[in-house]
C-alpha cells in the first residue's frame, strides 16, 4: 500500500440494514474520524453497473487516486449494493468482490446484517416503493425455475450472510472484517461507531453517537400501504419490475401513492396491518426455512459477532449466543 494512502473501510451493506443512515449521520462526520470519499453514484456507476466485459480496474483505480490519499479521517466507499441485491439474489455479488479487490488491493471492509425475516420484509417493500413492482409477496418468494433463460435463478443464499462474508475474510483477511447486526446499533447507535474504532486501531472516543442526538428509524411501510401500492403499480405504473400495467399512467399512480396511500389514517388501517404483518411473515419464514438458522450459527463461529440481541433464526426463532463484540448484549441498554 502506498504511503499516503490509508486502508479505506468499504462499507458492503446489506441493503435496507441502515445504510442510508450511516452514510448521513456516521460515514460524512469528520468528528467520528470518518469521510465519504466515493459519491454512491460514482461507485455504482464505476464499480457495480458496467458489464464483466467492459470493467475496466486501471481506469477506476486512477478516478479515485486522489480522493482516497490520507488525510486526518478514514476514506469510506459506501454502497449496499456492492453486497449483491435482494430483487436479484445476490447473483453478481462475488463479481464485485473481485472488482473491489482489483481497484483497491487492500481494504477494510464493514457488513452490517439485519434479521433475514426483517430484511425480506423491507426488501418487498422497496421493490414495490422504488421498483414499481407488482407481485404479490408469495410470487416475489418463489425462486425462478432454473433453465436457460435470461433472469439469473432465485435463490435464499443472499441471505445465507455468511457465505458473502467468509469470502471477504480469505480475500481481505479476517482481522480487516467488521460484521455488525443493526439490531445492536439501532437501539445504541454509538456502539457502531466505538466498533468502527477498533477495526481501524484508534481509541474509541467517549462521545458515542447516541450523544449527539442519533436515532434510527426503520423506514419500513406499513403492510397495507404496501399491500395497496402493489396494486396501483399493477394498473398504472410501469417500471423495471413491471413494464407493462393495463394503463400506463404513472404520474397518477405516484401521487396515489404519496398523497392518497402513503397517508392513510394509522386507526383505519391498524387491524389489517396486524393480519398482513403476520400472514406475510409466515410466509417468510416458510420461505426462508432452517437455511439462514444454519447460516448465522456459521457466522456466529466465524466472527463471534453478537446475534444475541435478535432472533437471529429461520422457523424457530432460535437465539444464536455469541462472545459480545459489535453488539455487546450483554451490557445494559443504555450506551455507555
Amino acid at each position: 500500500m502506498s504511503p499516503d494512502r490509508v486502508l479505506p473501510i468499504v462499507h458492503v451493506g446489506y441493503t435496507t440494514a441502515g445504510s442510508s443512515w450511516l452514510r448521513r449521520n456516521v460515514f460524512c462526520s469528520a468528528q467520528f474520524g470518518l469521510r465519504l470519499a466515493i459519491n454512491r453514484q460514482q461507485v455504482y456507476e464505476s464499480l457495480i453497473l458496467p458489464h464483466p466485459l467492459e470493467f475496466d480496474a486501471v481506469r477506476v483505480r486512477r478516478a479515485w487516486h486522489e480522493q482516497l490519499i490520507a488525510q486526518s479521517t478514514v476514506p469510506v466507499i459506501s454502497h449496499e449494493r456492492l453486497a449483491g441485491s435482494a430483487h436479484s439474489t445476490g447473483y453478481d455479488s462475488l463479481e464485485i468482490l473481485r472488482r473491489l479487490e482489483a481497484v483497491l488491493g487492500e481494504c477494510r471492509v464493514l457488513f452490517v446484517v439485519r434479521r433475514q425475516e426483517d430484511l425480506l420484509f423491507s426488501s418487498y417493500d422497496r421493490y414495490i416503493r422504488h421498483g414499481h413492482g407488482a407481485l404479490p409477496l408469495n410470487r416475489y418468494l418463489s425462486p425462478t425455475q432454473r433453465g436457460r433463460g435470461a433472469l439469473p435463478p432465485r435463490s435464499h443464499a443472499f441471505f445465507e450472510y455468511d457465505r458473502l462474508v467468509s469470502r471477504y475474510r480469505s480475500t481481505f483477511g479476517e482481522e480487516n472484517v467488521l460484521v455488525a447486526p443493526i439490531e445492536a446499533f439501532s437501539r445504541r447507535p454509538g456502539q457502531i461507531v466505538r466498533a468502527i474504532d477498533r477495526m481501524v486501531g484508534r481509541e474509541s472516543r467517549p462521545d458515542g453517537a447516541s450523544a449527539m442526538g442519533l436515532t434510527f428509524i426503520d423506514p419500513t411501510r406499513r403492510p397495507t400501504v404496501v399491500a395497496v401500492s402493489r396494486i396501483v403499480n399493477a394498473m398504472l405504473v410501469d417500471g423495471q419490475h413491471n413494464p407493462c400495467p393495463p394503463l400506463r399512467l404513472a404520474k397518477l399512480g405516484v401521487i396515489l401513492r404519496q398523497r392518497g396511500v402513503e397517508r392513510l389514517p394509522r386507526v383505519l388501517t391498524a387491524a389489517i396491518d396486524r393480519v398482513l404483518d403476520a400472514s406475510w411473515r409466515d410466509q417468510i419464514r416458510v420461505s426462508l426455512g432452517d437455511r439462514t438458522l444454519a447460516s448465522n450459527r456459521r457466522l456466529q463461529v466465524q466472527t463471534r459477532s453478537c446475534l444475541r440481541c435478535a432472533a437471529y433464526s429461520g422457523v424457530e426463532h432460535h437465539t444464536v449466543l455469541c462472545e459480545p463484540t459489535i453488539g455487546e448484549c450483554a451490557s445494559s441498554d443504555a450506551d455507555t
